[in-house]
């Protein structure tokens, strides 16, 4: 008994939101699932704390989805807005979202039927998270030396998103690096410790994580 995974379970009232923004949380789910990220790159790469990207994709959650960060995932998943962007024409028709949520210290599951406005009901569809805790990531060090150079030639005096830099490592630094060596190197660049002072800093920007020159 001692052993059993604490589980917390959440019936969600029915949602009624639009097809059109319903279908592209699930065109973004699944352009997640084929990616090599997980939800704190993404989460990073938008300029959010850890969970926030998920919790985008709740379901029971109308207003959450926010259009603006749409564009965002273009660079972030490395396809065409198209990609994102619903099929149906009729942008007025609503879908009704019936749900429930599973929770524990290493998942999060979303499960939810879907109606559509010609009263065809999906089958129950599975959206999942797998919390990672204590991942300790080494160093990409080659790229921490080429951020440092980007300092010192003066790129980070003006505020950056994680994002922004992203899309310049994409065009001139031509080693291999992962988003979360991106974020191991950052994270380096902004801690203080005895006998170094930080060389970036993080602000808030417009609602979204920046980093600038100290």
């Amino acid at each position: 008994m001692g052993n059993k995974k604490q589980i917390t379970k959440k019936i969600s009232p029915i949602v009624t939101m639009l097809r059109t923004d319903y279908e592209i949380l699930v065109h973004t789910y699944n352009l997640f699932k084929q990616s090599n990220l997980d939800e704190e790159d993404v989460s990073f790469l938008l300029g959010k704390p850890n969970s926030y990207y998920f919790d985008l994709l709740d379901p029971t959650e109308k207003k959450k989805l926010k259009h603006e960060y749409i564009p965002l995932f273009v660079p972030i998943f490395g396809i065409s807005l198209d990609a994102i962007l619903p099929e149906t024409n009729n942008a007025d028709e609503e879908v009704k979202i019936k749900a429930n949520s599973k929770f524990n210290k290493k998942s999060i599951i979303y499960k939810h039927e879907v109606t559509y406005a010609d009263g065809t009901v999906s089958d129950e569809i599975e959206w999942s998270r797998k919390l990672q805790n204590g991942v300790r990531n080494i160093e990409n060090k080659r790229l921490t030396e080429y951020i440092k150079f980007l300092i010192a030639e003066g790129y980070f005096l003006k505020p950056r998103t994680a994002l922004y830099l992203f899309i310049h490592l994409r065009a001139y630094f031509r080693f291999e690096y992962s988003v979360k060596d991106l974020r191991v190197s950052l994270a380096k660049l902004l801690r203080t410790d005895l006998e170094k002072v930080p060389v970036l800093e993080r602000k808030i920007s417009n609602a979204r994580y920046t980093y600038c020159k100290v």
